[in-house]
């Protein structure tokens, strides 16, 4: 939902005015195109309760809207105990979210971590990292992969995925991506929104606080009973609820009607 991540971005602390005037502008825009689109299709099929209670209040017919969850099939690549303890984030690295969101715990988070476990390895995976991003491994813990053929040797390295999301909108596929490979996520609540049930799914949430956040992944990464709890959790998590089966019974109970016009 456009309107909400393009709101959610200008409302991020920046000092040029004039591009937090034209992001509102253009989260405004957005917004009603969505009110007229969501008027013009037979159906709508979102990836979480979340962005169907949105589209209701832009005028989403109730009977013709449905919450479709992604389908996953679960395969566990998780081993609690590392030689060297690795941190993974995963995303597209050109896209603002996520560069933003990077940048911000290389800067305020990871030194925390570093502190404690000095031996800390940090892996940033994903395609187009531009030069802020590239930037960061002048610290030699920190490794920026961009573009790779499979991800599973990454999750087959980390203690943990962070996904230290900011601003945006919809639901983060990543997250339940490494769910289903068995890798336990810390998350901001932005980043794991629209994720339910919201308990005993192998997330951790942690505010927006670096201290919080730092803590959080130190236990989990000390503490491999728990990290493997997380794991489990995780697995069973995306059995229950993001499964081929569980998308098939939603688009079961889709009755066809008559079309009209679009």
């Amino acid at each position: 939902i456009n309107s909400l991540a393009m709101y959610r971005l200008a409302k991020f602390p920046r000092k040029n005015f004039f591009m937090r005037f034209f992001m509102l502008y253009d989260a405004l825009k957005n917004y009603f195109y969505e009110k007229r689109l969501v008027k013009s299709v037979n159906y709508i099929f979102t990836v979480s309760n979340h962005d169907k209670k949105i589209l209701l209040k832009r005028g989403a017919q109730p009977d013709r809207i449905f919450t479709l969850p992604i389908s996953f099939k679960t395969n566990n690549l998780f081993t609690p105990f590392q030689k060297q303890p690795t941190i993974l984030i995963v995303g597209l690295m050109s896209w603002s979210p996520n560069k933003m969101g990077i940048l911000w715990f290389v800067n305020q988070v990871y030194p925390i971590i570093k502190q404690k476990l000095p031996k800390i390895k940090l892996l940033i995976v994903g395609a187009q990292p531009e030069k802020e991003i590239l930037a960061l491994q002048k610290d030699p813990t920190i490794t920026v992969t961009g573009e790779v053929p499979s991800i599973k040797p990454f999750y087959q390295q980390a203690n943990l995925m962070v996904a230290p999301i900011l601003f945006g909108s919809g639901i983060r596929v990543k997250i339940l991506h490494s769910l289903a490979a068995g890798v336990p996520v810390v998350s901001t609540p932005i980043g794991a929104e629209g994720i339910k049930p919201t308990q005993n799914n192998g997330i951790v949430i942690s505010k927006t606080k670096p201290s919080l956040m730092a803590k959080k992944i130190i236990q989990i990464i000390q503490q491999p009973k728990l990290a493997q709890q997380l794991s489990l959790k995780g697995i069973s998590f995306i059995k229950t609820y993001y499964s081929n089966s569980s998308a098939q019974k939603i688009l079961k109970k889709v009755q066809p009607k008559q079309s009209r016009p679009l």
